[in-house]
C-alpha cells in the first residue's frame, strides 16, 4: 500500500528550503536583475570611506538614515527608512545607536532586530587607493515593481589590512511587491598580495528576540566566488508565507 507523508519542510534538513515564522527561503546560485541591472546605474553611498584619504577607516559604525521609495513590508509592518552597518546587515530600528560585530545565531534578543543580516561579521571599510569601499545603494525599476539595492563593496575583516586580504562583495534586495533576496557576489584579492583567508559569518533575519532564522552561521563560510561573475553568485530569496509542505509517496 502506497502511504504519503507530509513534512513540514523546517524539518528536513537536507532540503534546499525551509521557513522561519514569517518567511521562507530558497538557496539558489546565480543572479540576475535587478541586482545587476544597478552596476550601470548611480549608486548612493550609504557608509564609505574618504576616497581622497588613504588612512580612511570606518569601523563599528551605522550610517545615517536611509530612504526607500517605496513602503517595504519586513515581518508585517511596513518601512521606508533603514540603517546600514559596517558590520553586513541593515535594520529598520531607527533608534539604534551601535553597530554590533558579535554575530551570534538567531532568532536573539542580544542581536540587532527588525534587521536582516547578510553577512553578520566583524568587517569595516579601510581605503586602499583611490577606489570606492562602502556601502552603496540604488533603486531600480518602476513603481509598483521597484527594488532597493544595499551592497557592501569592498569589506574587509576588521584585523585585516585592505591591501593584503580578500575584499567581499555582498549585498541586498528589497522588493516593493515583497520579499527580498540575500546575494553573495564574491571577493577580490588585490594584486599587492592576497591571503586567501576564508571568512565566516550569520546569514539570516531577525525580526525580533523570538522571530527570526539562520539561514546559516554564526561561521557560516563566505563563498568562493567571483565577483565579476554572477553565475557564481549565492542568493538566499525570502518570500512571504510558509511554503507548502512536501508530499512523499
Amino acid at each position: 500500500m502506497k502511504k504519503t507523508f507530509t513534512l513540514l519542510l523546517v524539518l528536513l534538513t537536507t532540503a534546499v528550503s525551509s521557513f522561519a515564522q514569517y518567511y521562507y527561503f530558497i538557496p539558489s546560485t546565480g543572479s540576475t536583475d535587478p541586482y545587476y541591472a544597478s552596476v550601470s546605474g548611480s549608486f548612493a553611498t550609504v557608509l564609505g570611506t574618504d576616497r581622497t584619504n588613504t588612512a580612511d577607516q570606518k569601523d563599528e559604525v551605522l550610517s545615517s538614515i536611509q530612504t526607500i521609495p517605496f513602503s517595504f513590508d519586513f515581518g508585517g509592518t511596513g518601512y521606508d527608512k533603514y540603517i546600514a552597518s559596517d558590520n553586513g546587515y541593515i535594520t529598520f530600528d531607527l533608534t539604534a545607536t551601535t553597530s554590533n560585530s558579535a554575530n551570534e545565531s538567531l532568532p536573539s534578543a542580544s542581536a540587532p532586530t527588525k534587521a536582516i543580516m547578510a553577512f553578520w561579521d566583524n568587517l569595516e571599510f579601510e581605503q586602499n587607493g583611490q577606489y570606492l569601499f562602502a556601502i552603496v545603494s540604488e533603486t531600480v525599476g518602476t513603481a509598483p515593481n521597484r527594488a532597493h539595492i544595499i551592497k557592501w563593496f569592498q569589506a574587509n575583516h576588521v584585523d585585516r589590512s585592505a591591501e593584503l586580504n580578500e575584499l567581499y562583495y555582498f549585498g541586498l534586495v528589497l522588493h516593493e511587491q515583497g520579499g527580498f533576496e540575500i546575494i553573495h557576489e564574491g571577493t577580490y584579492v588585490p594584486s599587492t598580495g592576497g591571503k586567501n583567508i576564508t571568512e565566516s559569518g550569520t546569514i539570516g533575519y531577525n525580526l525580533s528576540g523570538t522571530d527570526g532564522v539562520t539561514v546559516d552561521g554564526p561561521s557560516a563560510l563566505f563563498p568562493t566566488a567571483v565577483s565579476s561573475n554572477m553565475a557564481d553568485d549565492k542568493v538566499y530569496s525570502f518570500f512571504v508565507g510558509q511554503q507548502n509542505a512536501v508530499n512523499i509517496g
